[in-house]
């Protein structure tokens, strides 16, 4: 796995959302990554910045996953698209990192069939099902991030096994006490988020086209 988040990560240092592989020792028991600095994005901080922040961060994410999906030789799925996994700088920039978990999808082929891991919770149901890896396993992952920022909460908070994703997203809506233009874009920034968690992963959008619907609410700010 160290060979294999080496091996990407080294070759993601000119696109500048991800977290810079600096160097590295293998010749200790335990290897070491040395990354350049970056805090782990997490709910609280979420909740302390406003709003323009949270979309601005969204979008870097996606432009991020974007470009393991489309701007390499090779599909690279990321497999743990998770809030713990993204890292902000000290200018707040949204930084993606940890690619332990991640598999370069071979020439000509759309998926692999792989070993289930990741972080429940942000599994695909199709992946978790079949075992299939297909790109759009990442942007299911990407739609539950984009739910916990949405309303500030843990996935596990948010849904018990009988609860359908569009009623999550219902409930934070009628409950937001933000202005009207905000609102709006809360609207449209959960019509995103149901379309990347379908369950049919051919309905999902592709990372770019989340990216794009992203640009797109950023624009109407302005």
């Amino acid at each position: 796995m160290v060979a294999n988040e080496i091996a990407i990560a080294s070759n993601m240092s000119n696109h500048s959302n991800f977290l810079k592989l600096l160097g590295c020792c293998l010749e200790t028991e335990f290897p070491i990554l040395v990354y350049e600095s970056g805090v782990n994005l997490s709910h609280e901080m979420i909740n302390s910045l406003p709003w323009e922040t949270k979309l601005r961060i969204a979008n870097e994410m996606a432009n991020a996953f974007a470009y393991l999906h489309y701007g390499t030789s090779r599909i690279i799925i990321h497999r743990d698209i998770k809030i713990g996994n993204i890292y902000l700088n000290q200018d707040n920039i949204a930084k993606v990192s940890e690619f332990q978990l991640s598999v370069l999808i071979p020439l000509g082929k759309t998926h692999v069939d792989a070993e289930v891991c990741g972080t429940y919770g942000y599994l695909a149901p199709e992946y978790v099902v079949t075992g299939r890896l297909t790109e759009k396993n990442d942007v299911f992952s990407f739609g539950i991030v984009l739910m916990e920022i949405l309303t500030i909460k843990h996935i596990w908070e948010l849904r018990d096994p009988f609860e359908e994703y569009d009623d999550i997203v219902q409930h934070h809506l009628k409950n937001s006490v933000l202005t009207e233009e905000i609102r709006g874009q809360e609207i449209e920034f959960g019509e995103l988020i149901l379309k990347c968690v379908r369950d049919d992963p051919d309905a999902r959008p592709t990372m770019q086209e989340v990216a794009q619907a992203l640009k797109s609410i950023i624009s109407n700010m302005f």
